[in-house]
């Protein structure tokens, strides 16, 4: 070790007389350290009697600094500051990187959640943080680094890569398919409860029950009945729960499908003219958004067909 350096004062009593100069007052000092009056003063008495030189003299109850201690202040100052920077450097340097994604909720609760297990942070290097929100973050404001959408495809300014393509048919629990009442032809809605989404995006039309019972051949049975969910997740879980037979979308329904939760009971299907997009900013074509887009796609495309039972 360099001998000047093995010769420097507490650490402590140098802050503590930096503290001083910068605040001007004892008190006002031993505020910012946390640290009594008293305390400060026996600091600055400490270092003094470590370098063998008087840094502050009193006049009264006036302080003021010596020779040595103006000669020193501005050097100290700008040395802690520079110490500041470089722990703040160690800290950054030491943080593993954040990804912001922001999806949408039923596709985080149904689809994207279920399947972090597999992504390996530890080996990609970076942390993800799912932002589940209906509102829209703004990527070009750097509110997320990558968004997960359901929409048209229509994304101005944005890289859009299409992950399904969404299709509705309706789904219940299977003691419901088969229990006192069972769904044997879509006429035989007309004994159970239909259970709703009541959403309509901001561009085109999410077809309803209307639709596809008419698209059914089953236009006799009252559409406009049962229960209705603004979120499409809890649609999905009150369905499973046997409350009643829910009009789903496809992309969101093949987990439950595939454990038997949910089954469906008719085979008819109809396109919705939506999807979900993986968006990325135009210029982000490298780096952490890049790596968890591919494994995105990668698990969209394996899971491109909805189980069926």
């Amino acid at each position: 070790m360099d001998r000047h350096i093995s010769r420097l004062p507490s650490l402590s009593g140098l802050s503590t007389f930096d503290a001083l100069v910068r605040w001007g007052s004892v008190k006002r000092a031993a505020h910012a350290l946390a640290v009594t009056p008293q305390a400060v003063s026996q600091q600055v008495k400490q270092l003094e009697y470590q370098l063998n030189v008087a840094l502050i003299t009193y006049e009264g109850r006036q302080w003021r600094l010596t020779a040595a201690g103006q000669a020193s202040s501005a050097t100290l100052r700008a040395g802690f500051d520079y110490l500041q920077l470089a722990v703040r450097q160690m800290r950054e340097a030491a943080e593993r990187p954040r990804l912001a994604v922001s999806v949408d909720p039923a596709l985080a609760s149904t689809w994207l959640v279920p399947r972090m297990a597999d992504f390996d942070a530890d080996a990609a290097g970076f942390d993800v943080w799912l932002d589940a929100s209906i509102r829209w973050a703004d990527l070009a404001a750097g509110e997320a680094d990558i968004a997960l959408r359901y929409g048209t495809g229509d994304y101005p300014g944005l890289r859009a890569s299409r992950l399904f393509d969404d299709r509705v048919f309706p789904v219940c629990s299977p003691a419901l398919r088969d229990g006192v009442r069972p769904l044997r032809t879509p006429a035989d809605l007309a004994a159970h409860a239909l259970i709703h989404l009541d959403w309509q995006p901001a561009r085109g039309r999410w077809p309803g029950w209307r639709d596809w019972l008419d698209a059914a051949g089953a236009g006799e049975v009252q559409a406009d009945r049962g229960m209705r969910f603004t979120d499409h997740a809890l649609a999905l879980q009150a369905a499973a729960a046997g409350q009643g037979v829910a009009l789903a979308s496809a992309p969101l329904t093949r987990d439950s499908l595939a454990a038997g939760l949910l089954v469906r009971p008719f085979e008819r299907e109809l396109d919705t003219g939506f999807g979900y997009d993986l968006l990325a900013r135009s210029d982000e074509v490298a780096g952490p958004a890049m790596v968890f887009a591919d494994w995105i796609r990668r698990q969209a495309l394996d899971d491109a067909a909805p189980a069926v039972n």
